[in-house]
């Protein structure tokens, strides 16, 4: 799965007990070349986890207008049979990173920092002609198509060309299966996404049981972290007040592709953040998600540490703590909830949503139900007028964004924790709620 010059200072470690050793899948609403992402995969590599990522081609802010399968009716194909034309400027993504002038940019730093130099600091020739032939035979078997492919500078790396959820999308049904044969997550992580996302308990007015279509969800991040949890999969969502949208190899915050990940980082206060972060996220990951439950899902939020607008900063891995914020869910939906999940296919290079599957879950069933036509059909008949289906928006809504008047009615908990220069984290389940109580799972203890 890894290549070994295309990324050499991220070489993963072979299977371990799940206690020791995690396989991670990353994705965000943030673009694949953002920076946050980057810099979390070599964190958690070098901690010991696999990790594999799949994100948007391009930020969430460009395919906010439509994506590749909301459109799409059940059998609707999207071809994907010819290479991309990585010299325009959509086909190349964000910050044009798959431009054939920015690959053989980076590839050229990578020897540079890769191979070693003689006594007048000269890259020996045969060890120069040894790297070009070897990066040229292993990017020539990776996956490049215009619906979703590999990154030539590191394999792991996968973007897809359309929506954050449709990314998580062709990720689990697509990519990891035809592509990644043995890999399945025993974590989803959500970002490091740019701008907030305070979770917002549950109504307690909701009578029947809602049905949420997640392609019908504004709020892309949610939308992800429902699909995960309905797949079953502990899931981590991480959102950060700043927002910068830095590219990764941008030389101005980071010494590019060097060879191991403290040499990474330039002295600047981007930088500090971005290790800082990963301290505290890779400290979640090792000592709480093994006392999650399957379908579980933590939602942090980090508050602003940038030194010109914030009183929150850090220094040497010293800043924000964790704080759990719970809160009252008072009525809660006994009868359950009904999520429809598209499903992807994939034919002769092409990619289709085949059918949307319907999955229950309730207090009752262990992890999400699939319903069947007919099981639905019952269901239906089965409920009183009054407390039937309700197709719509989930009861459970979520805020992102900057607007500090409806942040605050999403969940003041949360906002006041982040003004305190806390970390807020909140518990969910979907069939319990949000915000859940230290009872389901206290994560400052393990921490």
């Amino acid at each position: 799965m890894r290549l070994s010059i295309i990324s050499s200072f991220c070489t993963l470690l072979g299977a371990l007990p799940l206690a020791a050793s995690l396989n991670i899948l990353i994705s965000s609403t943030d673009s694949w070349v953002e920076k946050n992402a980057r810099y979390l995969h070599p964190a958690l590599v070098e901690a010991g986890h696999t990790v594999v990522f799949v994100g948007p081609l391009h930020p969430n802010l460009v395919n906010s207008a439509g994506g590749l399968f909301q459109a799409q009716k059940p059998g609707q194909r999207r071809k994907a049979s010819e290479l991309p034309d990585y010299e325009d400027a959509y086909s190349a993504g964000d910050f044009g990173h798959l431009k054939e002038a920015h690959q053989k940019y980076y590839t050229y730093t990578r020897k540079l920092n890769a191979l070693l130099r003689g006594a007048k600091g000269v890259i020996q020739k045969k060890e120069s002609v040894e790297f070009d032939a070897e990066f040229v035979k292993e990017t020539s078997e990776l996956v490049r198509n215009p619906t979703y492919g590999q990154d030539p500078l590191n394999p792991d790396f996968w973007y897809v060309n359309g929506s954050p959820l449709e990314a998580l999308l062709v990720a689990f049904d697509v990519i990891l299966p035809t592509h990644v044969s043995g890999f399945s997550p025993d974590l989803v992580l959500l970002g490091p996404n740019e701008g907030l996302h305070l979770t917002c308990s549950d109504s307690p007015d909701v009578s029947g049981i809602p049905i949420t279509d997640l392609l019908a969800l504004k709020d892309e991040l949610e939308a992800m972290r429902l699909l995960a949890q309905v797949k079953n999969h502990r899931v981590i969502s991480v959102s950060t007040e700043d927002s910068h949208h830095i590219y990764y190899e941008d030389e101005g915050f980071f010494n590019v592709e060097e060879t191991s990940y403290d040499k990474l980082f330039k002295a600047n206060f981007v930088t500090q953040n971005i290790q800082f972060v990963n301290l505290r996220l890779i400290s979640l990951v090792d000592k709480v998600v093994l006392h999650m439950e399957t379908g579980q899902a933590l939602n942090v939020n980090f508050p602003s540490m940038n030194k010109r607008l914030s009183t929150c900063s850090t220094s040497r891995g010293v800043g924000p703590q964790f704080s759990q914020v719970a809160s009252s869910t008072g009525k809660r939906n006994m009868m359950g909830k009904i999520f429809a999940i598209p499903q992807l296919s994939l034919g002769d290079d092409c990619v289709e949503m085949a059918q949307k599957n319907l999955f229950k879950v309730s207090e009752a069933l262990d992890g999400a139900a699939e319903l069947s036509d007919l099981e639905f059909t019952r269901l239906q008949h089965l409920l009183a007028p009054s407390d039937g289906i309700t197709v719509g928006p989930d009861a459970r809504q979520s805020v992102s964004g900057s607007d500090e008047t409806q942040m605050r009615a999403c969940n003041a908990d949360e906002y006041k924790a982040l003004e305190l220069c806390q970390i807020a984290v909140s518990v969910n389940d979907l069939a319990r709620g949000s915000s859940l109580s230290e009872e389901i799972l206290d994560v400052v203890r393990y921490l």
